[in-house]
């Protein structure tokens, strides 16, 4: 099973978008912009929107999300 780690952002979007349960049921069956850094990293819940908002990310959130990744390699390369 892969753990899954929520950013903040991800966190903060998800609780206005979910129920506990809703929430739940995502993580089991991921439909979120993620990072997968491979076997033994958590997969990185990093953000998240209802498809009645938006259809696609805007280059500000892309952005962002590629700055959230940058990160996150930059840590797990620091723990190694």
């Amino acid at each position: 099973m892969q753990t899954v780690a929520e950013t903040p952002t991800f966190s903060r979007q998800a609780d206005k978008l979910f129920s506990d349960k809703e929430r739940r049921e995502l993580i089991e069956y991921l439909r979120v912009i993620y990072f997968y850094g491979g076997e033994g990293v958590p997969l990185y819940a990093l953000l998240a929107y209802a498809k009645s908002d938006k259809t696609d990310l805007s280059p500000r959130e892309r952005r962002a999300a590629a700055a959230l990744v940058r990160t996150i390699k930059s840590q797990g390369r620091e723990t190694r």
